[in-house]
């Protein structure tokens, strides 16, 4: 019995120090202008969440990322390899998250990837 009652302790304190993680990152990442957001593709640190931050240029027209803050995202439904594409810049640094493509010299790519 008593070794339950270790290992049930021992299970909330280390969930409890994922929690005070969580907050601290979330509370530096607001603190600098961004918001975190639930990220499956960010396995670094803190799995599944990043801090994304908005954009000045979003829903600009491009057609190369270099013309952006962050990417040139490709329109929904463009199939990779087509040339002659315009874009629009992404409203936040989090493109990994959603799985967006991205336009590079005026052509669609593939789908984002970390």
């Amino acid at each position: 019995m008593k070794w339950m009652i270790l290992v049930l302790v021992s299970l909330i304190i280390s969930g409890c120090g994922s929690i005070s993680a969580y907050s601290a990152a979330k509370e530096e990442c607001e603190s600098g202008g961004g918001e975190l957001i639930a990220c499956e593709a960010n396995y670094k640190d803190l799995s599944g969440y990043t801090c994304s931050f908005p954009t000045g240029d979003g829903g600009e027209p491009c057609s190369d990322s270099s013309e952006c803050e962050a990417e040139c995202v490709a329109p929904y439904g463009c199939v990779a390899g087509t040339s002659d594409v315009e874009g629009t810049c992404a409203e936040s640094t989090a493109l990994v998250c959603y799985g967006l493509q991205k336009v590079e010299d005026g052509t669609c790519g593939d789908a984002y990837a970390a």
